[in-house]
This record gives structure tokens, C-alpha cells and sequence, in this order.
């Protein structure tokens, strides 16, 4: 028999349930609330993307000036005895063999502080994922702006002083603390879910929310190449801090909550530990499919994020060396090109393949477009190549929403958060892992094949696609596998005595609450 408490616990989840069941913002979302979404992620996007690219740019730019390895090209010129140095082959003041190590010590750098900053955030992520599922989405979206607000103001304030690049690792921890923009992603992606179906709506929602992202970091790529060129690095910084700061006033007065707060006066941090690792261990979580499926689509997700973790901290990096040779501005110009052609082009493409083929053939078509992007660029040496790379990876960034709209639908819809949580808590460590081993390659093979890092890229992206197919092969899930969710609830109030009888009952109930029977 269950305790009073348990039993008091179970009613309040039904009341709430109920609650949440008859408020018409649950069955609906405003036209306005809608256009306050898309300003706000096309705005946070831009604040994110404008400080990253004046962040790698700016670290490069300090290694050069400060480290002990560049050297004069005029003064080599004349040395007789430096016939293994040649000149920078892209015109600067450095030799080739300066540029190659302060690329290598830039990309450690970089690396250096994505470890600190991911690192932190990996448990804080697990946190505020569980808690949104009982306290709403709208505190998670707060919390990342203010830690990038903060992030950038700090950092604006290092670039002004010039600084030593240690005293990045101040902002970086409080943007671990605060989630960094996981916590964002995490809100706005459980917020799709609660608004949609367990079918292919929600994946074209998901991948909506993708190419909306697009749409700020396309835009932010073009500004702050020409930002960095005609103010320097500081102005960039300055704006991001800014445009997070509208951002955090937005969500607090502009934004609608899509999951009503729950009572958190019962649940422990074991429950939450239970909403955020059960999914991995019981079938209790999973709604179609098996845990094994899902496990196996999560190793998916792991190896398709790990090749993409650095890609484009690298990819920066790469076309500012010899024989790409690129300035900011091309470089943003290059950025805007390729985002709008994957994020935009990518999700009409991707919707037009979802009225022909299900979604596990449309998935497998968007991971061999990221195959061929990495080969390709690996193997580039002339700035055509690059715009071929980024033409057969059109719908290579589809991939990512589009698996985890695929995870999403194996799993119950009161658990969206905890599951949206674990996607990018996989994120995460794919950034912290990723740009480790990306990282170190792409430092240690300057002088053996500056593309070779691509090439490794290209290989976890195949092993993904190897996994995809075994899930769909052998994991018993049909082409349309989540499109029809299954009619499952827990009995109503009257019933709570007999439902409450065994233990497993007990445990979900001290999980969060009951398996709602509608979408």
C-alpha cells in the first residue's frame, strides 16, 4: 500500500495535470508569442555567434602578436643560414613555420577554454533540465542570458585592457555555472515538444527551431567580419553583451510559458537523477521502441556531435592559414553563404523529403551530406573546394534536430525536458571531448596535412550513420516509428489505492507525476 504522502503527491500530479490539460495556452500558442520566439532566438543567436567568431579571431590575433615565434619576415629574408624558413604565404609578418605554431597554440588556447567552460556546465545542464520540466521553461532561457550577458561583458573589458588571454578563464567559468546557451536550446526545443504531436510535426518543429537559429548566425557572420575589420574586437563584445541583455527582457516580459510550474515540494534530487538517467535503464520511460533503441540513437547523436564540436572554431582557423588566406570579412561573408544554404535551403529541402520518405531515410540522407562536407574540406586547397564542401553539406546541420526530434518521440511527453536535457548534455561533452581530440589533431598535423582533422570528422559522422542503420535494421522500429503515439495513462483519482499498491507504481510516482493520456 502506498504512504499518505505518496498518495497526497499522486493527487496533487493529477490536479496539476488536469490543470495544465484545460489552460488554452496548452493547446495553443499565439501568433505574437510565436514572433517574440523568432526575434529572441534570431537575437540570442546573433549575440552567441557575433562573441564566438570575435573570440576565435581575437585569440588568434593576440598569439600572433605576443608569442615568441613570430618572426620577421624581413629580418629571415636576409639570414643565410634560415633556408628551411619561407615567407608567410599569405603576405604577413610572421614565416610560414610562425604561422603554423601560432595556429597550433591559438587552437590550444581555444581548446584550453571550452574544457573550463563545459566542463562546469555538464552537471549544471542535468539540473535545470529536470527543474524545467517542473518549474517551466522560461527560467532556463533566463539563465543563459545572463550568463552570456556577464560572459561578454567580462570579456570586453580583457579585450580593452589587453589583457593575457588567462584572464578569459573568468567568464568562462560563470558561463559554465550558468549552462552556457544549453539551457536556452534545452527551453526553446521542450517548448516545440509541448506544443506538438509525437509525429512528424514535431520533428519539422524542431528542425524550424534549427533553421530560425540559422537565420541569427547567417546575419551575425556578415556584421562582425565587418565589425572586427573597421572597429577591432571590442565593439563586437560590447554588442554581445548587449544583445543579451535585451534578450533577458525579452523572455521575462515578452515570452509565454508553454509548461505550467508543478509543485516541487515532494521531489528530491534522486527524482530528478531518476527523470534524467531512468530513460537509459527503463522500459517505464520509453513510449515506443526500446531502451536499447534509444540508447543506440543517443550514441548516434554523441558521434554526429563530436564531429561537428569544433568544426567551426577549426574551420576559422583553417581558412585564415595558408592557401585559403581569408579576412575576417571573407570569412563572414563565407559563413552567411553556407548558414543560409544549410539552415534555410537545408530545411526546405529536408520538409520537401519528408512528403516522399520517412523520417529514418530523410535522417540517413542528412548524415551523408555532413560525410561528404568533411571529406571534401579535408582535402581542399583552393577556396573553390570550400564552396563545394559547403554545397554538398547542405543538409548536414538537419541531421541534429532531426535525431533529436527522433529521441523525443521515444519518450513519454512529461519527461521532454529531462530528454532534450540529455541531447545537450551529450552536447556538452562533445564540446569539452570533441575539442580536445579535434583540437590536438589539428595542432599536431599543421606540417603533415592541415585538413587531416576533417577527415577524422568525416569518419565519427560514418560511424553515426553505421549506428542510424543498425537502429532501423534491427532495433524493430518501422519507418514511421513515433508518429503515432500510444494511448497509455495512469487511472484518474479513483484508482490511485489499487495503482499505488506496488513499488514500481510508487517509484513513478515519486518520479515527477503520471504519464499523461493525451498529447
Amino acid at each position: 500500500m502506498t504512504s499518505d504522502l505518496e498518495t497526497k503527491t499522486l493527487l496533487d500530479n493529477h490536479q496539476e495535470e488536469e490543470r495544465t490539460e484545460k489552460n488554452p495556452s496548452d493547446s495553443s500558442t499565439s501568433l505574437l508569442d510565436i514572433c517574440f520566439r523568432v526575434v529572441l532566438i534570431i537575437l540570442f543567436l546573433i549575440g552567441s555567434e557575433m562573441g564566438g567568431l570575435t573570440k576565435n579571431q581575437y585569440v588568434y590575433k593576440w598569439v600572433e602578436e605576443n608569442s615568441n615565434s613570430s618572426t620577421n619576415v624581413m629580418n629571415t629574408s636576409y639570414d643565410s643560414t634560415s633556408t628551411t624558413i619561407s615567407p608567410d604565404p599569405c603576405g604577413g609578418s610572421v614565416s610560414a613555420k610562425s604561422e603554423k605554431k601560432d595556429q597550433s597554440e591559438a587552437a590550444l588556447w581555444l581548446l584550453y577554454f571550452s574544457l573550463c567552460e563545459h566542463g562546469i556546465a555538464i552537471p549544471m545542464i542535468m539540473m535545470y533540465s529536470s527543474y524545467s520540466d517542473f518549474v517551466g521553461r522560461k527560467p532556463l532561457m533566463m539563465i543563459s542570458c545572463i550568463g552570456y550577458c556577464l560572459q561578454y561583458a567580462i570579456k570586453s573589458f580583457i579585450v580593452y585592457k589587453n589583457l593575457s588571454l588567462v584572464y578569459f578563464f573568468i567568464p568562462y567559468v560563470l558561463s559554465g555555472i550558468s549552462g552556457g546557451h544549453f539551457p536556452f536550446y534545452i527551453a526553446m526545443s521542450a517548448s516545440v515538444a509541448d506544443k506538438t504531436d509525437n509525429n512528424k510535426k514535431r520533428a519539422f518543429g524542431v528542425a524550424l527551431f534549427e533553421a530560425v537559429t540559422g537565420v541569427g548566425i547567417s546575419t551575425a557572420q556578415v556584421g562582425t567580419g565587418y565589425l572586427i575589420k573597421e572597429f577591432g574586437y571590442l565593439y563586437p563584445m560590447v554588442a554581445s553583451s548587449g544583445i543579451f541583455a535585451v534578450c533577458f527582457f525579452i523572455t521575462l516580459f515578452a515570452i509565454k510559458e508553454t509548461r505550467l510550474p508543478r509543485s516541487t515540494k515532494h521531489i528530491t534530487i534522486g527524482v530528478h537523477l531518476k527523470n534524467i538517467f531512468g530513460m537509459f535503464l527503463s522500459k517505464s520511460y520509453i513510449l515506443t521502441g526500446s531502451v536499447l533503441t534509444f540508447n543506440l540513437t543517443m550514441l548516434t547523436i554523441f558521434l554526429l556531435l563530436m564531429a561537428a564540436s569544433d568544426y567551426s572554431t577549426i574551420g576559422a582557423l583553417y581558412q585564415l592559414r595558408s592557401p585559403f588566406c581569408w579576412d575576417s570579412s571573407k570569412i563572414g561573408w563565407y559563413g552567411f553563404g553556407t548558414d543560409i544554404l544549410k539552415y534555410l535551403f537545408g530545411l526546405v529541402v529536408v520538409k520537401w523529403l519528408q512528403m516522399c520518405l520517412p523520417d529514418v531515410t530523410v535522417i540517413m540522407i542528412t548524415i551523408t551530406s555532413a560525410i561528404a562536407s568533411s571529406v571534401i574540406t579535408g582535402f581542399a586547397d583552393t577556396s573553390l573546394m570550400l564552396y563545394i564542401s559547403s554545397a554538398a553539406g547542405m543538409l548536414s546541420l538537419m541531421s541534429r534536430p532531426l535525431l533529436r526530434a527522433f529521441a523525443s518521440n521515444l519518450i513519454e511527453k512529461d519527461k521532454q525536458g529531462a530528454v532534450f536535457g540529455n541531447t545537450y548534455v551529450i552536447d556538452n561533452i562533445c564540446n569539452m571531448v570533441g575539442k580536445t581530440i579535434f583540437s590536438e589533431i589539428y595542432a599536431r598535423t599543421q606540417t603533415f596535412m592541415a585538413g587531416f582533422v576533417f577527415l577524422i570528422m568525416g569518419v565519427f559522422n560514418l560511424t553515426s550513420l553505421i549506428v542510424f542503420i543498425i537502429i532501423c535494421l534491427f532495433g524493430g522500429m518501422h519507418p514511421e516509428a513515433g508518429s503515432k503515439r500510444t494511448s497509455t495513462a495512469y487511472k484518474r483519482t479513483s484508482d490511485i489505492a489499487t495503482y499505488g499498491s506496488t513499488t514500481q507504481h510508487s517509484s513513478n510516482v515519486n518520479s515527477g507525476g503520471n504519464r499523461s493520456s493525451e498529447v
